[in-house]
């Protein structure tokens, strides 16, 4: 993938097949992604080594990147693709990493619990959104699935994983979903 590419993730849209007040692009996606993988670690995960850490934000500034040139494909035609196929031979992947090789690179070497926040904070951004900018019944859908599968993915990530704290990620889910934003107060920040 070369640098003009990397550039156009500002411009292809995701949600494109749901009703949704705006869209935003792959660039955002991959950065709010990167941000809450980096909050979640914090929590999850502590005594992360830096190497570790700097291997996760970097895969999940990459993780979408393939959608630039694939543009954004439905969810129900991925999750589809995936279990008619053995793990790791679905088409859409096989595509996805010869068409974006820094993505195969980063995600072959990142630890499963790694990968696993990184997939805890894709969920936590698709909630996020739907909850925000989603129109209608359909959006509610999509939000409940969302926070269905990050319940089980902690549940499932507590078992294989039990010396990190998956816990602490429903509740900076909660905060996320639920928190209200800092506010300043310009008088008080000048005296």
């Amino acid at each position: 993938m070369n640098i003009y590419d990397i550039a156009r993730s500002a411009d292809v849209t995701r949600w494109h097949s749901v009703s949704c007040y705006r869209y935003p692009s792959i660039a955002e996606h991959s950065f709010l992604v990167t941000m809450y993988a980096s909050a979640l670690a914090n929590i999850i995960y502590p005594s992360i080594a830096t190497d570790e850490k700097l291997a996760l934000l970097q895969f999940c500034l990459w993780h979408d990147m393939p959608e630039t040139l694939t543009g954004d494909l439905a969810t129900p035609l991925k999750r589809r693709l995936e279990a008619s196929f053995p793990e790791g031979d679905s088409p859409l992947e096989q595509i996805e990493e010869s068409l974006c090789p820094e993505y195969k690179a980063f995600k072959d070497n990142l630890k499963d619990e790694l990968k696993r926040i990184a997939k805890l904070a894709d969920i936590m951004e698709a909630m996020k959104f739907i909850s925000s900018e989603g129109k209608g019944g359909v959006s509610q859908h999509i939000f409940y699935e969302r926070q269905k599968t990050f319940k089980e993915l902690v549940k499932d990530s507590s078992k294989k994983y039990p010396y990190l704290n998956w816990q602490a990620a429903d509740t900076l889910l909660q905060e996320l979903l639920n928190g209200t934003p800092t506010m300043i107060d310009f008088v008080d920040a000048f005296r």
